[in-house]
């Protein structure tokens, strides 16, 4: 399935970026990739807008986020990749944490890496999400994303009639260097090393200049 997956992609460099993104990774961040690629229907649908028509669609995509999420538990589940409650886990084993509402974030100080606790919530599905972690680790392979857990946490508590998954990543700690880079910094390494777009029927596509 993965073959299948980076054969989507455009040759050359940019299914070389994305086969690099996608194995930095790691083969559990492969194995729940892959189950969802296998059957990705409805997953481009978005929920703009309050028509009849968008209305129907945002309840598409929450049927598909349903349908990927019952998968991913079974495949953690059968893996013995889950974690109960992420946040009162990763605080008692870390401490105070820094985040919002899309992740929480803890130093393991031991492995001086960053323990990423990260939600759908601004992704729309889980299949959105790790499509975003793979142009990350395609774009900063140095500070590449890799996933050791799938979080489980009750959703009643959120108001939810169903369970909350989340993904949680390990990346390198960056230290503070002091330094801030501007938006034309910013622009220059984009412009100058890649930028990407996510399609859906295309896969996953990575630009160089």
């Amino acid at each position: 399935m993965e073959e299948e997956y980076l054969n989507n992609s455009e040759n050359g460099k940019r299914a070389e970026r994305a086969k690099q993104g996608l194995n930095a990774a790691g083969d559990s961040f492969k194995g729940v990739f892959c189950l969802l690629e296998q059957d990705n229907r409805g997953d481009n649908e978005g929920g703009r807008g309050v028509s009849k028509e968008s209305k129907n669609l945002r309840s598409r995509v929450q049927d598909e986020l349903r349908r990927q999420q019952e998968a991913i538990i079974q495949w953690a589940k059968e893996n013995g990749l889950v974690v109960s409650e992420p946040y009162n886990h990763f605080q008692n084993l870390y401490g105070k944490s820094i985040g919002g509402s899309e992740a929480r974030v803890w130093m393991n100080k031991d492995k001086r890496v960053a323990v990423k606790n990260i939600a759908t919530n601004h992704y729309g599905t889980h299949k959105k999400l790790l499509e975003r972690v793979i142009a990350h680790n395609a774009l900063f392979p140095s500070t590449a994303m890799t996933l050791i857990n799938i979080g489980i946490a009750d959703g009643r508590i959120s108001g939810l009639d169903r369970d909350m998954v989340s993904i949680i990543i390990e990346q390198p700690w960056i230290p503070n260097s002091g330094e801030i880079p501007t938006y034309a910094d910013i622009e220059r390494y984009m412009t100058k090393t890649l930028y990407y777009i996510m399609e859906r029927k295309a896969g996953l596509m990575i630009h160089t200049k």
